[in-house]
């Protein structure tokens, strides 16, 4: 997930080289507005390790969209 187009791009073209381009997939946008349709998108228990290195002051909000309840 990278809220910056050019960051997306990059990234893209850096796991293309690497050769994996087809299995990662990268989301634009910014975390709040992705993570919903994400949750939505996967389902419950389908994902078993979160790493976030994001807006810090966001992370409560990051967990409570994904956290089952």
């Amino acid at each position: 997930m990278e809220y910056n187009p050019k960051h997306a791009a990059f990234a893209r073209r850096e796991f293309d080289a690497a050769g994996v381009g087809g299995s990662v997939e990268i989301l634009e946008g910014a975390a709040l507005d992705v993570l919903p349709d994400l949750g939505t998108r996967l389902g419950p228990d389908s994902v078993d390790v979160l790493f976030f290195d994001a807006i810090k002051n966001e992370y409560s909000d990051y967990l409570s969209l994904l956290l089952p309840t």
